[in-house]
């Protein structure tokens, strides 16, 4: 597990010491934006990926259940389930 670790009072102080104000929202999430951008595609990645096998295995059990139906009825057997 990736551990992610911000400081964000330099930023902070940084910010106040050149306009005097600081914009808390506007920093937090650029900080936000940064740390965790990577592991928002990485998670993005694996979603793509875990649709495609998910959609892969639905077609492998369509056919499975087409073919034993296909071979049970040659042989006149009904099997014990249904498509």
């Amino acid at each position: 597990m990736l551990c992610v670790c911000c400081d964000t009072a330099g930023q902070f102080l940084s910010a106040l010491m050149q306009d005097g104000m600081m914009n808390e929202a506007a920093l937090c999430s650029k900080q936000l934006d940064r740390m965790y951008g990577p592991l928002r595609e990485q998670v993005g990645q694996s979603l793509k990926r875990q649709d495609i096998v998910l959609r892969q295995l639905k077609v492998a059990r369509v056919l499975y259940n087409l073919f034993t139906c296909l071979f049970f009825s040659s042989v006149n057997q009904t099997p014990s389930y249904t498509l």
